[in-house]
C-alpha cells in the first residue's frame, strides 16, 4: 500500500519529465519495479536524477522496463486494430534484446515467428491480447471484468482452447458465462 501511495505521489514530479506519446498510465507497473520505498521517495524528491536513471540505466529493472514502455511510439501503430498497447506491453516484458530488435525490424514476420512455438509465454499472451475485442464485449453483458478473464485464459490450452476462440469464440464465450473459474474446470477441452 505505501508503495502505490509513492508512486501516486511520483507522479506530479515525474510526469512532466515524461516523453511526449508516453503516458502516466504506463508508468506505475514500470515504478512497480523500483525495488525500495526509499527510492521511490527519493524520486519524490529528486525528479530530475529519478528521470534521468529510468530513461538512462541499463541494470536498473524500472528502467528495463521503462525501455519496454518507450518502444510504444514506434509499435502500438502496428498492433492490429482491437489489440491494446495494455496487453501487448506484458509482451515486451518476456522479449530479450534480440527478439526486440526483430520485432522493431519486421513487426509481421516476428508474429509469424510467435507462432512457430505456440509453448512459449510470448504466443499465449499474444493470442489472449487478439481475443479481448473478440469477447470483451460479450464478456461485459456477461458480468464478466477482462482482467481476471484475461488472467483464466492465461491458464487454458493454447491450441485447443484459444486459437481456436480467435476464429470461433462463441464456445469460449459460453464457457466463461459462469465466470473467469469456470472456464479452467473445462481447461483444454475445446470450445465447447
Amino acid at each position: 500500500m505505501a508503495k502505490q501511495w509513492a508512486i501516486a505521489r511520483l507522479r506530479h514530479v515525474l510526469e512532466p519529465w515524461l516523453p511526449e506519446g508516453i503516458p502516466w498510465a504506463d508508468l506505475p507497473h514500470v515504478l512497480e519495479e523500483v525495488e525500495t520505498l526509499k527510492e521511490l521517495r527519493n524520486g519524490i524528491e529528486s525528479a530530475d536524477l529519478f528521470a534521468w536513471k529510468l530513461f538512462n540505466s541499463k541494470d536498473w529493472p524500472a528502467a528495463k522496463s521503462f525501455a519496454c514502455v518507450k518502444l510504444r511510439l514506434l509499435l502500438q501503430s502496428k498492433l492490429p486494430i482491437g489489440v491494446r498497447w495494455d496487453d501487448f506491453f506484458p509482451i515486451l516484458k518476456l522479449l530479450d534484446d534480440d527478439q526486440i530488435q526483430e520485432l522493431l525490424d519486421n513487426f509481421e514476420r516476428f508474429i509469424q515467428k510467435l507462432r512457430l512455438d505456440p509453448t512459449s509465454e510470448a504466443f499465449k499472451r499474444w493470442t489472449v491480447a487478439q481475443l479481448r475485442p473478440k469477447l470483451e464485449e460479450e464478456l461485459a453483458r456477461q458480468g464478466n471484468e477482462w482482467a481476471e478473464v484475461a488472467s483464466a485464459l492465461l491458464e487454458l490450452d493454447v491450441e485447443s482452447d484459444l486459437m481456436v476462440a480467435i476464429e470461433n469464440p462463441t464456445g469460449l464465450l459460453m464457457r466463461l458465462a459462469a465466470g473467469p473459474s469456470a472456464v479452467l474446470y473445462t481447461k483444454g477441452k475445446g470450445p465447447c
